[in-house]
């Protein structure tokens, strides 16, 4: 893996990260689901692209590898626990908490007035029923948001999946800590089984959106990183993935897996019905995570060849790295841009708004901010891992 000079970052995760936010914002934007009205050739290109929601499942897999590839490198680390955290926090919240108090008080803002400016506070501003403003800044709001099947306001409708994932992050340490490193792969396999048993139990009782925004349904993307993660640190499983054939045979079977679903999801009227089909509750999630699990391994393996060249592409890399802010504004900008430009302008217009306000992010807060944690290290520790492993960002 090819490492840029002084930083120890992964050239080609920037641009998984970056290939992930983009099929994100080209579904949300309009092209993954084109209604019928639309011409032929648009609503073909529209149902190609109507597996692009899948971009979050890329995340869930990538950040499962980059935080499980942390946590075992630095298991025996001294201070393990309180350096990991601090640079978590240091990473997710402040923008976060940003967004989430603007949120507020805008909300409160357009209450106390009792005025509906353009629609926003009926569309844009309204908070979950029956939910304390604390749970917000505690990555809770994916538990209202299953058990009311909504997705909640443009403003904050993303945040499910980073709840997520901070959720994750909280669990995961732990397990890293207690389990020995001989031991983590059976684990994470049993773990990733039991999945989407679970989820299909649920399903008998609970159909709806439990099954796509609740930690124990959608973690076996999160656990296929971590596994993906210990693989290339171990010495024996790195040698039988790298230069053999049978990855790029398992990625085709994937693809073509991937091709199917993507015929069931364009066929779908309803996406909802979608997301909560049989379907994708049995197996469908799965496939998905295994299929970007192995697209991440021949990237992570595959030095020059075709697919770790394209995500080194500095326009990817760019994108990867202003992503979290992309992510936690692009619906609310392009709701707002819609309630101004209406017509088909308003994707356009509202893509470059985020672009520019995530630069701006990044220089001014996030990486400030990011570097800061970064001044805490974990200090010398017994590596469990080989040298010549993949080290996360």
């Amino acid at each position: 893996m090819s490492e840029s000079p002084g930083t120890g970052r992964v050239p080609e995760l920037d641009g998984v990260r970056g290939l992930a936010i983009l099929m994100i914002v080209v579904y949300h934007y309009g092209f993954g689901s084109i209604g019928n009205d639309a011409g032929r050739f648009t609503a073909l290109l529209g149902g190609g692209l109507s597996l692009f929601w899948s971009g979050v499942d890329l995340f869930f897999v990538l950040s499962g590898f980059l935080i499980g590839g942390i946590l075992i490198d630095h298991r025996r680390s001294g201070n393990y626990f309180r350096t990991f955290y601090t640079r978590r926090i240091c990473r997710i919240v402040p923008i976060y908490y940003l967004w989430m108090i603007l949120f507020l008080v805008l909300a409160e803002a357009t209450l106390a007035l009792k005025r509906d400016y353009l629609g926003w506070h009926g569309t844009l501003f309204f908070p979950l029923p029956d939910f304390p403003q604390w749970g917000y800044f505690l990555f809770m709001q994916n538990l209202p948001m299953a058990k009311g099947d909504t997705f909640c306001s443009p403003w904050i409708c993303a945040t499910w999946s980073l709840c997520i994932e901070e959720q994750f992050y909280l669990l995961m340490p732990l397990m890293v800590w207690l389990v020995s490193p001989r031991k983590l792969p059976a684990v994470l396999v049993i773990l990733i089984c039991l999945v989407p048993v679970f989820r299909l139990d649920l399903y008998r009782y609970h159909p709806g959106w439990f099954m796509y925004m609740l930690l124990p349904c959608r973690a076996d993307g999160l656990l296929l990183g971590v596994l993906c993660a210990y693989l290339v640190r171990n010495r024996r499983c790195l040698g039988h993935i790298t230069g053999r054939r049978w990855r790029y045979v398992l990625f085709s079977i994937l693809l073509a897996g991937m091709a199917g679903l993507t015929i069931f999801s364009a066929e779908q009227h309803d996406w909802f019905g979608t997301l909560s089909s049989r379907e994708m509750i049995t197996f469908g999630y799965t496939w998905i995570d295994l299929f970007y699990a192995s697209f991440l391994l021949i990237v992570l393996t595959s030095g020059e060849g075709l697919f770790a060249r394209f995500m080194r592409n500095p326009g990817l890399r760019h994108f990867g790295k202003i992503s979290y802010c992309i992510y936690l504004i692009h619906l609310a900008v392009l709701f707002l841009v819609h309630t101004v430009i209406r017509n088909g302008l308003a994707p356009l217009v509202a893509f470059v708004v985020v672009w520019l306000l995530a630069v701006l992010s990044w220089f001014l807060i996030e990486k400030p901010i990011v570097s800061l944690g970064h001044w805490l290290t974990y200090g010398d520790s017994s590596r469990t891992t080989n040298p010549e492993g993949v080290r996360g960002n």
